[in-house]
């Protein structure tokens, strides 16, 4: 995100947009599954309960609650191939 800060969007147009689209794309997806996750679970309590909705939240909630506390691994080796002089 700092890089995109420095760039110029005039001089840079098409290296701007690589950046920035799958950013966007990112937050957008992400603010689609939490309106999901609210709308079905809002619906549960009411009794308006759709239950495809309601697997697809809870699954959604479930992959969130799983990438919050999984463990960090640390890496064992480097795949990047690095030139030496």
């Amino acid at each position: 995100m700092a890089q995109c800060a420095q760039l110029q969007p005039q001089e840079d147009l098409p290296f701007f947009l690589f950046l920035t689209r799958p950013m966007i794309m990112y937050q957008c997806g992400f603010a689609y599954v939490i309106a999901l996750m609210i709308n079905q679970f809002g619906k549960l309590f009411t009794g308006n309960v759709s239950v495809v909705g309601l697997i697809f939240a809870l699954a959604a909630l479930a992959f969130i609650i799983y990438m919050l506390v999984r463990p960090y691994k640390e890496a064992t080796k480097l795949t990047a191939n690095v030139k030496t002089k």
